[in-house]
């Protein structure tokens, strides 16, 4: 594959966090007074990717549309102190080292429907900042995750770079900007017929080396 970038998905494709994060969402919201919202980790799965505003209108749909976003903003600012205070290693085996490999042939990026601050803490919590060159999330712009990886294209003037993710909303995002799709299939979701796909991360290097 000739590339002049990598650009990462985080959950799902670098780390497995479900447990975790249903567990300081739920507890945001019954602190908040609203015992009748629950996460597990079953039902974030299919929420994975796509942007807090439309995970509270589909968990919080009875509250006013201002109060049920404010209250997500709240649970997000709670997801990334739970992020920073992880005292286990919950990335997929081989991502840390894989990553470091790869940032010397390759600028290394990641773009996440995430709150504003999540990938600073999941870079931080794991130790990844020096090998990660810039990163964008939906928090931080209100874009979509296809014109965030544009964003992230156009400040590094990447031409051909890929995206690796594990969801369909991860492969469409790829598509609308342009760039080809490697699938996590370890990960949340499922692709139809991927143009590139890994079992394992530690693939990463064979598959770069076709």
């Amino acid at each position: 594959m000739k590339i002049d970038g990598i650009i990462f998905d985080i959950d799902g494709t670098l780390w497995d966090v479900r447990d975790e994060i249903a567990l300081a969402l739920t507890r945001e919201d019954h602190n908040q007074g609203h015992p009748e919202i629950n996460f597990t980790s079953k039902n974030l799965t299919s929420v994975f990717g796509i942007p807090p505003k439309e995970v509270a209108d589909l968990f919080m749909s009875h509250l006013p549309p201002k109060e049920r976003y404010k209250l997500m903003e709240d649970c997000g600012n709670h997801q990334i102190k739970l992020v920073e205070s992880l005292n286990t290693d919950r990335t997929y085996p081989g991502v840390k080292d894989t990553i470091k490999k790869l940032a010397q042939q390759y600028p290394l990026f990641i773009v996440s429907n995430c709150p504003s601050g999540y990938v600073r803490a999941f870079m931080r919590r794991n130790k990844l900042s020096p090998w990660i060159m810039d990163y964008e999330e939906q928090g931080r712009t209100g874009l979509s995750k296809g014109e965030n990886i544009k964003l992230v294209m156009e400040r590094s003037r990447l031409k051909s770079p890929i995206y690796i993710g594990d969801t369909k909303g991860d492969a469409e995002s790829a598509k609308k900007a342009g760039i080809s799709f490697v699938w996590a299939s370890y990960g949340f979701g499922h692709v139809d017929n991927p143009e590139y796909s890994i079992d394992d991360f530690r693939e990463l290097h064979r598959l770069l080396e076709q």
